[in-house]
């Protein structure tokens, strides 16, 4: 099962370093954090669909994964709202 996982995980980010306009909406916040940690590639090259349903009132589930964004030294780049979940861009994080 994890090596499924592990195996759809490198295919959606490759599918969205290759331009994937409208990628496939996470299901949960640990796919989400997957998905930040097994990307190989530039920052920018990189985007994030986060169903409304993770986006909850306290902004934990997003703060969770933005803290992995962090440490990866990337920062938000824009967010795109499409029909049930919004699509999130990064950028390298420069100090």
């Amino acid at each position: 099962m994890r090596t499924t996982a592990l195996v759809f995980s490198l295919f959606f980010a490759t599918l969205v370093a290759c331009g994937q306009e409208d990628p496939k909406p996470i299901a949960s916040v640990e796919e989400g954090i997957r998905l930040v940690q097994s990307f190989k590639g530039k920052p920018q090259d990189f985007v994030l669909a986060i169903p409304d349903s993770l986006l909850d009132s306290s902004g934990i589930n997003i703060a969770i994964i933005t803290n992995e964004v962090l440490q990866r030294r990337w920062m938000p780049n824009g967010v795109t709202q499409r029909p049930g979940y919004r699509v999130f861009k990064y950028k390298e994080l420069k100090l």
